[in-house]
């Protein structure tokens, strides 16, 4: 987390399936009901993009992730733009699940 800290506002955070565990750690295997005390530190991020690989898929443990991600920067005000996901078969839900809090949520 000390190297968001270090980052100026981000046009696009792009990340691969593989690399969601270790740049959105905070927001995996939380209690439910989820309670932030405190959102996490992330930059301004205007956009999220999202690539999937045919061996690893986008599974509900990655998709809680991003939807908490997204509550987490539209808490602290700074909500995302958009959410972009390059992936063979969206996650069923996934989409409803991130519309309160991001602006818009294609799938390519």
């Amino acid at each position: 987390m000390r190297l968001f800290k270090l980052v100026a506002p981000l046009e696009e955070l792009i990340l691969d399936v593989d690399d969601l565990q270790p740049f959105l750690s905070p927001f995996f295997n939380l209690p439910e009901p989820q309670v932030l005390s405190q959102p996490h530190a992330f930059p301004l991020i205007k956009g999220l993009r999202i690539s999937e690989q045919p061996e690893k898929l986008l599974d509900e443990e990655c998709v809680a992730a991003i939807v908490e991600l997204a509550k987490s920067q539209h808490t602290r005000g700074v909500p995302l733009d958009h959410a972009v996901f390059h992936t063979k078969v969206p996650p069923a839900g996934m989409t409803e699940r991130l519309e309160p809090w991001v602006g818009a949520c294609p799938f390519l």
